[in-house]
């Protein structure tokens, strides 16, 4: 007989490990979905809002509102109502007064019993900042002048038509950067038009500027920007005589090819002049019409006087100077 062949018995495996695992998987799986939903909840939580600086916020040259102006223009309702016998000043509660609202309920006693002026007096209304014609100076006269401006002012020191004067003036220089721009060369770097003026000590201040900001800004907001600058020049200079010069003409053809982005008119560069007779008025300072004697007969710049519309010629900064001498004020 053959032999039986031999049979042998296998352990069956045991199926305990694979489910063991499984929850040890699953366990893990929970923990991890746990741990990225505690972070979309987190990230779903809104940011605290970010309230920028009022310098950042507002608009050049404006400042807003603070929180205790707002509570104060706020209807306070904590006021007991008004007792009839009152009067109309006591019933309401006192706010502070605004410049105009000054102006109308309190009148300036001054002005109440103010007197007709005696003839030859001046008197505040009186005022008229338009320098007439005067008897001829010489150069000596500018010695102790200083010429503050943009490219046009700097073509006084180009030309070389009154050296002995002070030139403070940059091309391209606009008013709505002309407290903050470093552009005059300095001993330790470069200046600011107005640290540069504060190193000297002219007795004379002629301004001429606006030319580069009034051909892409408008005529009240290109005013407000001169004011500033000129009201920084008085407090620097209080003992100085100031000349506001008026912007000079334009021909208006040849500089619509040169700067066709510019919207430059004569009609808007006369509405800035008569902007800047109105601040010498209000300020009690000199206004020089530099502009009537650099107009042609159309009221612009000639053809043959420039090359790019807005700049002119050597000889007609001979016609500015000549001018200026016979156009100025008794020194004080």
């Amino acid at each position: 007989m053959s032999a039986r062949p031999k049979r042998i018995h296998r352990r069956r495996s045991s199926n305990v490990l694979p489910v063991i695992l499984s929850l040890i998987v699953i366990g893990l799986l929970a923990a991890a979905l746990a741990w990225v939903w505690q972070g979309l909840s987190m990230i779903r939580q809104e940011p605290e809002p970010f309230y920028p600086s009022w310098e950042e916020a507002a608009p050049s040259g404006e400042e807003p509102q603070t929180e205790q102006e707002t509570v104060e223009e706020q209807p306070d309702d904590s006021v007991p109502e008004a007792d009839p016998e009152k009067t109309a000043s006591e019933e309401n509660p006192e706010e502070p007064e605004t410049e105009t609202d000054g102006a109308k309920e309190q009148p300036d006693p001054a002005e109440e019993t103010k007197e007709p002026s005696e003839e030859g007096e001046e008197t505040e209304d009186d005022y008229d900042p338009l320098v007439p014609a005067s008897t001829r100076v010489n150069s000596s006269y500018f010695d102790d002048a200083m010429f503050v401006g943009d490219s046009v002012t700097e073509g006084v020191e180009a030309y070389d038509v009154m050296p002995n004067a002070t030139v403070i003036a940059y091309t391209g220089l606009h008013l709505t950067n002309v407290m903050t721009r470093k552009v005059i060369p300095g001993a330790n770097g470069d200046l600011t038009i107005l640290e540069a003026m504060r190193q000297y000590t002219p007795k004379k201040i002629y301004l001429m500027i606006g030319s580069n900001t009034l051909a892409y800004v408008d005529v009240d907001d290109t005013a407000a920007y001169y004011e500033t600058f000129l009201d920084a020049i008085i407090e620097q200079h209080p003992g100085a005589i100031i000349y506001v010069e008026s912007l000079p003409p334009i021909h208006e053809s040849i500089m619509a090819l040169n700067y066709p982005k510019a919207e430059m008119t004569n009609q808007k560069i006369d509405r800035f002049n008569a902007k800047l007779f109105a601040l010498a008025t209000k300020k009690h300072l000199h206004y020089v019409n530099v502009a009537e004697v650099l107009k042609d007969d159309t009221g612009g710049l000639s053809e043959e006087a420039t090359t790019d519309g807005l700049h002119f010629k050597s000889d007609y900064y001979i016609k500015w100077m000549d001018y200026l001498k016979t156009h100025t004020v008794t020194e004080e």
